[in-house]
């Protein structure tokens, strides 16, 4: 797969376009005052501590408080303590922040926790992506002589076939990204936000093996992208290119152009069928119809086939869509029945090659004799819904009025 990033940075907002084989698979918006959260490192303060929620309260600088396990302290923090946190989910529906003690710092190879982690304290785990055992003896060989005592390091995906020389870069670079942090908490008055995960770089850890260029259309953004690469991505930094949107292919028409179809509920398929997308407070629905596919011109047991083919069809695009909607949390997908058995479990393993490119970690389960097919896809930020309109104030927010583009206006001839 061939992918491109491509970066248009405003005064106010960053939009983030991940091209591949000339389909948009991912797309972000990063707005001035609404910015992402997620991975970002404070020294909070505890507010409360909920014994009956096993849970504290802590503010780090957000109109809510974050909400903290207990069971991450040998000993719990009492109110009015400083503590040292990282956001790992976004607030959202009322609830703040939901943060971890234990902070991780994300490169594109490796995962360094400066609190050692690992199995039985080895430092050193391996994401359940990276399964081949060759390849695994190798990379526990080489971090060897990387890994000193004490520090704990997992190992994504996209080390495999990584060179000695790679992982070192890497490694000394989140140690002083940590060192950083450090410094700043030693002179941070709670709360404080002590380290922010930019969206573009971490766009670049989850890519950076499969990107062709980064295309940015600001001079100096390409300039402190590439500064910033130098230290902990040093082969990306060649591909970052400064390019006018003028002279962008794909055009910036047609990335809005899939972005708008992206928030309609209605996705089409080759075949005819389509998919239904619906979105609730609990969950997000599939649906999968079959539309002209009522029977197989080849002959033998032609509707079966037909539907298999249809429902296999309406897998990739599955996968696409969710990246793309950003979709988490519990998915029901309701797929075209199948009598065949096989053929079911052909359908749910297609789905889950299809989502094991996702950088979310996803399940997926076994398909019900209905045709169902429960899976989680793990929330990574607000939904490209959610960053392009608003509850409708009218309907009391059982609608959503749809903004323009990326200025954030409603659309002409929309009231609320």
């Amino acid at each position: 797969m061939t992918s491109r990033l491509l970066v248009s940075v405003r005064p106010r907002e960053t939009q983030i376009a991940l091209w591949s084989d000339d389909r948009l698979t991912e797309f972000r918006i990063e707005r001035e005052g609404a910015e992402s959260l997620i991975g970002n490192i404070y020294l909070g303060r505890v507010t409360q501590v909920e014994r009956g929620l096993d849970a504290a309260f802590v503010d780090i600088g957000e109109s809510r408080p974050g909400f903290l396990p207990l069971g991450e302290f040998e000993r719990a923090p009492t109110e009015g303590a400083a503590v040292l946190v990282q956001v790992v989910r976004e607030a959202r529906e009322g609830k703040g922040a939901k943060l971890t003690a234990r902070p991780l710092l994300p490169g594109r190879l490796l995962l360094f926790d400066p609190h050692g982690g690992g199995p039985q304290g080895s430092g050193l785990s391996f994401s359940a992506r990276l399964q081949d055992k060759g390849e695994r003896k190798r990379l526990t060989g080489l971090m060897a002589e990387i890994q000193p005592d004490g520090d704990g390091f997992v190992l994504r995906r996209a080390a495999a076939s990584a060179a000695a020389a790679a992982l070192r870069a890497e490694a000394v670079g989140l140690r002083t990204i940590w060192q950083q942090v450090l410094q700043a908490q030693a002179t941070a008055r709670p709360p404080q936000r002590l380290h922010r995960d930019d969206p573009v770089i971490g766009m670049l850890r989850d890519h950076g093996t499969d990107l062709q260029a980064v295309i940015v259309d600001g001079r100096r953004a390409a300039e402190l992208l590439q500064q910033r690469c130098a230290g902990t991505m040093p082969d990306l930094a060649d591909r970052i290119i400064f390019e006018p949107q003028r002279d962008w292919v794909p055009e910036p028409d047609e990335i809005w152009e899939q972005v708008e179809a992206a928030l309609e509920p209605a996705v089409p398929l080759p075949s005819g069928g389509s998919l239904l997308f619906e979105s609730g407070t609990t969950l997000t629905a599939v649906d999968v119809n079959s539309g002209r596919q009522v029977g197989d011109p080849y002959g033998q047991s032609g509707a079966e086939r037909a539907l298999l083919r249809t429902n296999l069809e309406a897998v990739a695009e599955i996968a696409r869509q969710l990246r793309l909607r950003n979709l988490g949390g519990v998915i029901i997908v309701d797929f075209i029945d199948l009598k065949s058995r096989d053929h079911r479990r052909q359908v749910v393993e297609a789905l889950r090659r299809a989502l094991s490119t996702d950088p979310a970690p996803c399940r997926v389960e076994a398909m019900s004799p209905l045709g169902l097919v429960e899976m989680t896809r793990r929330r990574r930020g607000p939904s490209l819904e959610e960053l392009l309109s608003r509850p409708c104030a009218a309907c009391a927010g059982s609608g959503r009025v749809r903004h323009r583009g990326p200025t954030g206006e409603a659309k002409e001839g929309e009231d609320d």
